[in-house]
């Protein structure tokens, strides 16, 4: 008997451990905690969701998030502590990529910044500590690379995939759990540069492939946190924000030697020729025709043989051309399969064009227009010299994050800043359009989602509806009118349509 009422006790005393780790848990999701100024809180992230079509990296891959860490700030800019995320799970609605976590905040009204896929470089910082200021910590937090960002899904993955940042300012933590931002969702930016380079079927078929790309000058470090000074918090993009500016460490320096971007020899021409979501690298400072051997560039190297042996046969006297920057212009023959040729970063595809900087979160498509003549025999060379008339290209910039019609290698983009609209009674609302094309865009309103009808609903109306060639237009949406329900308005340009749809949820006096 004795055995039996020891086997009860212990059953009971398995029971009130099992009910008091319950009622601890469920105390720490109710904000009753060891700390009772703190509550614990679900929060989300919402990704760039700019997607891609490419062998290397893919939509997901971008976005995938390893950890998750809130930097909570007072609001006279001293460090108030540190917050790890936790319980990490996929939220994402249409096109959204969010995620959702949970984490331990302190009640009250802060400035929070979010990094995700940095903390290796957050433990090892010395900055987390009373008195610390923002500028404190953001110089602090370095990530270091020597060679190139993993490009194949599952390396990049095993390496913990991209740095992000993102920030919400006036954030209020209630001490009912809740918070003062919408959906309690903070949107993150990459904390890097994408370069993609298509050669177009004109150019590949009469001088033949893109063999491999060269990136020259890059910086080694980056800041994971950008300089207060280089974001706008009154931009459409991602609900809050965009970066003007690039953000480079004091103690950043440029390394020559470059890294080689081969192209996949077994790819179809089509695929071996756009090189997408493959090249990612730190933020740049624009560059300047008087520092040529010091600034960011490319050098593309085309000229191999289709399957059919067709292309890089066609080969062109030496043009006359001024002398070139550090270089010898009398080394190339006409033999060679593969030439080389520099590409600089600027507005009108030339070394004596306007320097752009290179900025996190933003995309640089590099389109090569024409080859106009055979470029150099070696990757130094080119280098060396400056981009003249062996070649034409253009290069389109844009941030990643924007509702985007149109794939990556084409010509020209369509950005919505938000394809899905909810008006409030005579309400307005604002979204953001621009188009690269040089006719610019146009919208026309809809009953129909898939196509243009004779306009019956006449509560909805939207000014303007056209916009010129790489103009950001403020389109106005307004609600009139008895009438509620859904509308669509089809924005066009060029060969690309996008959608807005728009809900109209209370009627209007």
């Amino acid at each position: 008997m004795k055995h039996k009422y020891r086997n009860i006790r212990c059953l009971r005393v398995i029971i009130m451990t099992l009910l008091l780790a319950y009622i601890w848990v469920s105390c720490q999701k109710d904000g009753v905690g060891i700390d009772p100024d703190k509550r614990y809180v679900t929060l989300s992230i919402n990704l760039p969701s700019e997607s891609t079509k490419s062998k290397a990296l893919t939509f997901n891959d971008e976005n995938y998030v390893d950890n998750i860490y809130l930097i909570i700030f007072n609001k006279d800019g001293t460090f108030k502590e540190l917050a790890e995320g936790r319980s990490i799970t996929d939220a994402s609605t249409g096109g959204d990529v969010i995620k959702k976590f949970e984490a331990t905040v302190p009640v009250g009204t802060y400035d929070i910044m979010v990094l995700v896929n940095a903390e290796d470089e957050i433990l090892a910082s010395t900055k987390f500590v009373d008195g610390s200021t923002r500028s404190d910590i953001i110089g602090d937090l370095l990530f270091v690379r020597n060679n190139e960002w993993p490009s194949e899904s599952t390396d990049h993955i095993n390496n913990g995939g991209f740095p992000m940042w993102g920030v919400e300012s006036d954030a209020v933590i209630n001490s009912d759990g809740t918070t003062n931002f919408d959906g309690s969702t903070i949107p993150v930016i990459r904390s890097l540069v994408r370069i993609d380079v298509v050669v177009p079927q004109a150019v590949y078929n009469k001088w033949g492939n893109l063999v491999n790309v060269r990136l020259y000058n890059r910086y080694m470090s980056g800041q994971i946190i950008p300089n207060d000074g280089t974001v706008d918090f009154h931009s459409s993009y991602l609900g809050g924000f965009e970066v003007s500016g690039p953000s480079i460490p004091s103690t950043a320096q440029k390394e020559l030697n470059p890294l080689l971007y081969e192209v996949d020899a077994a790819a179809t021409n089509a695929e071996k020729n756009i090189m997408v979501a493959t090249i990612y690298t730190f933020e740049s400072e624009a560059g300047s025709f008087g520092s040529i051997l010091d600034n960011t560039c490319l050098v593309l190297a085309i000229g191999q043989k289709n399957e059919d042996n067709s292309g890089g046969a066609v080969r062109l006297p030496d043009p006359e051309f001024p002398d070139q920057v550090g270089v010898l212009t009398s080394t190339r023959s006409v033999t060679d399969e593969t030439w080389y040729y520099r590409v600089d970063f600027t507005d009108d595809g030339t070394s004596r064009g306007t320097y752009m900087p290179l900025l996190r979160n933003h995309t640089y498509e590099v389109k090569v227009k024409e080859i106009i003549n055979h470029g150099f025999n070696t990757p130094g060379d080119a280098y060396r010299s400056e981009s003249y008339n062996d070649i034409s290209y253009e290069i389109i910039a844009f941030q990643n994050g924007e509702e985007v019609e149109g794939e990556i290698g084409n010509t020209y983009r369509l950005d919505i800043s938000s394809t899905d609209v909810w008006v409030e009674g005579n309400r307005s609302e604002t979204i953001t359009i621009k188009s690269t094309h040089p006719n610019g865009w146009t919208a026309q309103l809809s009953d129909s989602p898939d196509q243009i009808t004779t306009w019956g609903s006449y509560w909805l109306s939207a000014t303007p509806l056209t916009g010129a060639q790489n103009q950001s237009v403020t389109v106005t949406i307004t609600g009139s009118g008895n009438i509620y329900g859904t509308a669509y308005i089809h924005v066009t340009s060029d060969n690309m349509t996008n959608v807005i749809k728009v809900t109209r949820w209370s009627q209007g006096v």
